[in-house]
């Protein structure tokens, strides 16, 4: 009996460092997560208390990898504020995320991307991917005033979801100081100069009030600022 305790909570503990990998250079797949959850080390940020957003981990076997993601699963009025899923960790200025996403909705506002220094609801970046338009564009929010520093069409680049695509878009930012580029699809499409070095802040994902999406394979690097003085790099 005590063989068998031991044993199932050895499971469950491996299965939830699966679940958290180390926060400074981490993929996450979601595929050891409990169903139904948030994963834990998110956070959910609503747009509206009265509108939860509803992000938790769901079976999809169109996934890129595994066969769980997370999703945000609520409709939720249009509004300024992103319903967000942050991962947290430690806070990172300059490094890198990705993830992939797939619009899940038949909305005309089929909307979501990368969240990244992220330090609250009035200071951050964001990536916005629009299926239904094609555009990609990137963001600042300072001081809750939200600034446009690019934005480009993709044409044929963004998938929808549809036969043999899936819908699954992989997403990229890369940032260190005032630069800023973005890849979707491995198509480098935004390459931009911010007014601003940034700030240290978390990173995680987000979709539109009234979009819904998954994810799968969140990854979030860090540059170590040290390292790059060290080798001549400005950080």
């Amino acid at each position: 009996m005590i063989w068998y305790w031991l044993r199932r909570e050895l499971l469950a503990l491996a299965a939830l460092l699966l679940c958290v990998p180390p926060a400074r250079g981490e993929t996450i797949h979601f595929d050891s997560c409990e169903r139904g959850k948030l994963p834990p080390g998110w956070l959910e940020l609503n747009v509206d208390r009265g509108y939860p957003a509803n992000w938790q981990v769901l079976a999809d076997l169109s996934a890129p990898s595994g066969m769980q993601v997370l999703a945000k699963m609520t409709v939720q009025p249009a509004s300024s504020r992103l319903p967000k899923a942050i991962r947290e960790g430690p806070s990172f200025q300059d490094g890198s995320i990705g993830v992939q996403m797939k619009p899940m909705g038949s909305l005309a506002d089929e909307v979501a991307g990368l969240v990244w220094r992220y330090r609250d609801e009035d200071d951050f970046y964001f990536l916005s991917a629009d299926t239904t338009t094609g555009q990609v564009s990137v963001y600042r929010t300072q001081e809750g005033r939200r600034v446009s520093l690019g934005t480009v069409t993709a044409g044929n680049v963004l998938r929808s979801e549809g036969p043999g695509s899936g819908g699954w878009n992989r997403l990229r930012v890369e940032f260190r100081g005032s630069h800023i580029a973005v890849q979707v699809n491995g198509a480098k499409l935004l390459d931009l100069e911010d007014s601003t070095p940034g700030w240290p802040g978390q990173a995680g994902v987000w979709a539109g009030g009234p979009a819904l999406a998954a994810f799968d394979d969140f990854e979030a690097r860090a540059e170590d600022r040290s390292a790059a003085s060290a080798n001549g790099v400005q950080p």
